[in-house]
């Protein structure tokens, strides 16, 4: 993981960033990091979301 997309995806979580009315997909774009919810340490808290060898090759195209 980037030091640079760890240091703003917490700024973020904590509402501290220039702009905390942008969704996690944002955020994480400009992070250079995760655009949805993975099984990453960062995604970990969506339980609801599969993992990605658990999801079809379509669902995580984009």
């Amino acid at each position: 993981m980037k030091a640079r997309a760890r240091r703003v995806m917490v700024l973020w979580s904590r509402g501290l960033s220039d702009a905390p009315a942008h969704s996690p997909r944002a955020v994480g774009r400009n992070a250079s990091t995760h655009c949805r919810p993975c099984s990453c340490w960062l995604c970990s808290g969506h339980k609801d979301v599969p993992r990605k060898r658990e999801r079809g090759f379509e669902e995580y195209q984009g």
